[in-house]
C-alpha cells in the first residue's frame, strides 16, 4: 500500500461526461485511491449514472439542493480520508499514470506541499479511451491549471477550504491564498511544476471556462469578485471569519 490519494470530482449536469471521467480515474495504474463524487443536486441523469460506480472506493453523494460549485468541492474534500488530495471536474479526465507520477513528486520531495503539472486539451465528446490513443493534441502551459493540482491534505488544515461564495474562480484565489500574489507576497506552501500530462481538460459549450470567454460581463464580474476576495484575506488574513477550514 502507498500514500492514499482522495479524488474529489463535484458533479453537476454532465451525466454525458461523468462516466469517462469515472472510468479515467479507475484505470489509474497507482491503486491506493479513493473517489469521492459530490452531486450538486442535478436535474439529469447524473447522480444515478455515477451511482453504477459505486464500491469500496467509490463513494457518491448527493447535496439535497445546488448549492454551487465550491461547496460540493469542499464536501467531497470534508468527506476524503487521503494524505494527498485532488479535484477533477466531471467532465474532465486523468491520463493513467497521473496520480503515480504526482504521489511520486511527494515521496522524493517532503518538503513540498503542492505539486501541478500540463493538461491536454480536447474538444466535445471525446472519450477516455480515444483521449488515451490521441496522437495529436494540443497541451496546456505550465499556468496552475486545476484538474493538475494535488496537495498535501495539511494545506487544507492551514489555509481552509474553497471560499464558497464563489461559485466560478474560487481556484484562482486558493492560488494567491497559497502562492501569494504575483511578485507582490511571497509563496506561502512550497510548490512544485511537474513537466508531465497528467490530465485531459475538455472543451465544450457548457464548460465554465468557455462561458467565461463568450460573455465578457460574466468575465468582468467575476474578476472583480476574484479581487475583492483575494483583498479581504490579505488584509485581514486567514481566519475563520472569512474562511471555511478542514478539521480532520
Amino acid at each position: 500500500m502507498g500514500v492514499l490519494v482522495s479524488v474529489v470530482v463535484p458533479l453537476y449536469n454532465y451525466e454525458k461526461y461523468v462516466v469517462w471521467c469515472i472510468e479515467s480515474v479507475i484505470n489509474q495504474t497507482y491503486s491506493d485511491w479513493e473517489l469521492i463524487v459530490v452531486d450538486d443536486h442535478s436535474t439529469d441523469k447524473s447522480f444515478s449514472v455515477a451511482r453504477a460506480f459505486e464500491s469500496d472506493k467509490v463513494r457518491v453523494v448527493c447535496l439535497k439542493r445546488n448549492l454551487g460549485y465550491s461547496k460540493a468541492k469542499n464536501e467531497g474534500i470534508v468527506l476524503s480520508r487521503g494524505d494527498l488530495i485532488t479535484c477533477l471536474d466531471a467532465d474532465d479526465m486523468l491520463t493513467r499514470d497521473s496520480l503515480s507520477a504526482r504521489v511520486e513528486v511527494f515521496l522524493e520531495r517532503s518538503t513540498v506541499e503542492f505539486v501541478h503539472a500540463k493538461a491536454i486539451d480536447v474538444f466535445g465528446d471525446t472519450s477516455v479511451s480515444q483521449a488515451y490513443s490521441m496522437s495529436s493534441v494540443i497541451r496546456r502551459t505550465p499556468r496552475i491549471h486545476a484538474q493538475t493540482v494535488m496537495v498535501r491534505r495539511s494545506v487544507y488544515r492551514r489555509f481552509g477550504l474553497y471560499d464558497e461564495e464563489m461559485r466560478s474562480r474560487a481556484d484562482k484565489e486558493m492560488w494567491v491564498r497559497l502562492l501569494g500574489a504575483r511578485d507582490v507576497e511571497p509563496s506561502r506552501v512550497e510548490k512544485f511544476f511537474l513537466d508531465k500530462d497528467v490530465a485531459y481538460y475538455r472543451h465544450h459549450g457548457k464548460s465554465m471556462m468557455d462561458k467565461r470567454r463568450a460573455n465578457k460581463k460574466l468575465q468582468s464580474r467575476l474578476t472583480r469578485l476574484l479581487a475583492r476576495k483575494c483583498e479581504t484575506r490579505q488584509v485581514e488574513g486567514i481566519t475563520a471569519s472569512n474562511t471555511r477550514f478542514l478539521t480532520t
